[in-house]
């Protein structure tokens, strides 16, 4: 935030001297710089750093804010992406150079962000972790299909097909894919407008297969709300959160579980509406999902 510089004339005041006397006529220019006081997330500062070494993990963060033309902007998606990328390295101990962070990304950067964290994971032959997060909008569309929106998109289905970004992380064989989804799919577009502020409902037929698992924002019909005094989605707010309590060291099945009642307590609470997470995974995991940890 840039500090604002207000100059004042002092030409028509009068000015006392040492001695009490009145002196006029004087003509000088003073600055005077005020600095707006940062406000910052409880979970943008002291983030755990655990010197965890995760070399095997990879991950694709994507924070889609900014949409060309007449699309909504989607408020904090940026932030989101990149304080989580931080908590990735220093918390969870993934090297910087196997994390590729996209903001505001078209839909060619998203299609080869998706390939380039695919094909690394592949050559380390099953030994590999994949993590893919997205803040931004999406679309339900007519064919029954959830889709991403990069931001030069604005209709459905030149977006990025949920399903098949599930297919393309279900057949990699023997890796392991987390999903977070800090969208909802119940947004439309309405005369070149997204109308939803994170649009994007899973739809019953966009599940996970193969080793994948996703946490999602939202249950159907529902919008994922911005969390304001936090500067966050209040998804990602808590993802966060939870990551910072307890320096990443949370199984699968707590983090679902406290997403789900403290996104749906406190979105209540601050927008007066409802947002229930879902975890989603594939029948090949089972139940096997609830043991896992993120380091």
């Amino acid at each position: 935030m840039k500090s604002q510089i207000i100059a004042l004339s002092l030409a028509a005041l009068c000015t006392a001297n040492a001695s009490g006397q009145t002196v006029t006529g004087v003509s000088k220019t003073v600055k005077i710089t005020f600095v707006p006081p940062v406000q910052t997330s409880d979970v943008d500062v002291n983030i755990p750093d655990t010197k965890a070494k995760q070399p095997n993990v990879f991950a694709l963060v994507i924070g889609n804010e900014n949409y060309r033309e007449s699309a909504i902007p989607v408020p904090f998606a940026n932030n989101d992406a990149d304080v989580f990328k931080q908590y990735l390295e220093k918390t969870l101990g993934i090297p910087a150079s196997n994390i590729r962070l996209i903001s505001d990304a078209t839909r060619e950067q998203m299609e080869k962000g998706k390939d380039w964290v695919c094909d690394l994971a592949t050559t380390y032959k099953g030994n590999a972790e994949i993590i893919f997060y997205y803040a931004g909008h999406g679309l339900y569309d007519d064919d029954k299909q959830n889709y991403l929106l990069p931001v030069d998109v604005l209709e459905a289905k030149r977006g990025i097909k949920l399903e098949s970004l599930y297919r393309q992380f279900g057949n990699l064989k023997d890796v392991k894919t987390t999903c977070f989804i800090d969208a909802c799919f119940s947004g439309k577009a309405s005369g070149g407008m997204l109308v939803a502020t994170r649009s994007a409902v899973i739809a019953p037929n966009t599940k996970p297969i193969g080793n994948v698992i996703v946490f999602s924002a939202t249950s159907i019909k529902e919008t994922a709300h911005p969390y304001k005094a936090q500067k966050h989605g209040i998804f990602t707010y808590f993802l966060l959160k939870n990551l910072q309590q307890t320096a990443g060291n949370i199984s699968y099945k707590e983090l679902s579980d406290n997403l789900k009642s403290e996104v749906l307590h406190n979105c209540i609470k601050i927008n007066g509406n409802p947002q229930t997470p879902e975890t989603l995974f594939s029948q090949t995991i089972g139940n096997t999902w609830t043991k896992w940890k993120l380091k």
